[in-house]
């Protein structure tokens, strides 16, 4: 008799035990795995543009210092 209890259920109205965790280990995934990896890829979006915007106006200064400069040799 106590086999009986550690049968899946032939009622229709009650979920299987598996679809009952489906919810969480989505919620799991989301909040664990999902939500760092975006965090991680927009800081690295803004130390990008960061980085690409301080090089591109050190660049442009040298050019004008190039330009401007006189000659002193």
């Amino acid at each position: 008799m106590a086999i009986l209890c550690y049968l899946p259920s032939l009622e229709h109205d009650r979920p299987y035990a598996g679809a009952m965790f489906a919810g969480t280990s989505v919620l799991f995934l989301l909040v664990y795995l999902v939500v760092p990896l975006l965090a991680l890829l927009l800081l690295w979006l803004i130390i990008y543009s960061a980085v690409r915007a301080a090089l591109t106006a050190h660049r442009r200064a040298l050019a004008a210092e190039r330009t401007t400069a006189p000659d002193t040799l």
